[in-house]
């Protein structure tokens, strides 16, 4: 089955185009492109994953954002999306358990927990 697509894109683009309702696809999919630093694509799925029924529930889509956010140069909105993954999950709060939890996403987990640090330094008492 892997030979069926060159890498998790093409899998996950795959998947949400043969059912574009499908919230575990599109984040999926945003992922894929996250990890792929298309910044500009992932967020585009992230937002559409937002908008379906569940996806503003899911941390992992907040932190996604925080990344593509960051990665825009958007400081605040990168905050807020984190506060948020947080506020939903607070698994989000420790580095230690983000990468340990990550395992596989080790670099993704290491850029957030740059964001929550920073954010939480620049939060007003």
């Amino acid at each position: 089955m892997q030979t069926l697509w060159r890498d998790a894109g093409a899998l996950w683009s795959s998947c949400a185009e043969r059912n574009p309702y499908s919230l575990t696809a599109r984040v999926g999919l945003a992922d894929a492109q996250l990890r792929d630093r298309k910044w500009t694509e992932a967020r585009k799925n992230y937002l559409l994953a937002m908008e379906m029924s569940g996806g503003r529930d899911r941390a992992d889509v907040w932190v996604g954002l925080a990344l593509c956010d960051e990665a825009d140069g958007d400081s605040a909105g990168a905050c807020a999306a984190a506060k948020e993954a947080m506020r939903i999950d607070p698994f989000f709060l420790s580095e230690e358990k983000i990468i340990s939890g990550l395992r596989s996403e080790a670099e993704i987990a290491r850029e957030f927990s740059v964001i929550v640090s920073r954010c939480q330094t620049n939060s007003p008492p």
